[in-house]
């Protein structure tokens, strides 16, 4: 790998930043807070797919790993999450849904570039 494939990403990557935080400053504090909330509501959104789904995988595999064991029946907690486990991702996104949630995303996407 030549020194030019090594520093182009870097450059890109770090050049950039100063410039959004530099534009970042003069927010108006209705922009922070609607940011702040749209960030966390999409991050949660983005933990709930991508946590769920393994944990849902997992479960569907029966824990392969030996440093892993599946939850007890006999204890709440263990009750509780198998009952969980059938709100996950993969189990509530079966067609019609996850057409719907295509359309959606697609809204939420394209409403982001408007």
């Amino acid at each position: 790998m030549s020194w030019i494939q090594g520093f182009l990403p870097v450059y890109g990557i770090c050049g950039t930043l100063p410039s959004v935080a530099f534009r970042a400053e003069g927010m108006r504090p209705v922009g922070r807070i609607r940011n702040l909330f749209w960030g966390t509501a999409l991050g949660g959104l983005n933990g709930y797919l991508i946590v769920g789904s393994i944990l849902f995988y997992l479960n569907t595999a029966g824990y392969p790993f030996p440093f892993m064991l599946p939850p007890d029946l006999a204890t709440p907690a263990g009750a509780a999450t198998l009952n969980t486990i059938n709100r996950l991702p993969p189990a509530v996104l079966t067609p019609p849904g996850i057409y719907f949630a295509l359309v959606i995303a697609f809204v939420i996407v394209i409403g982001a570039f408007i």
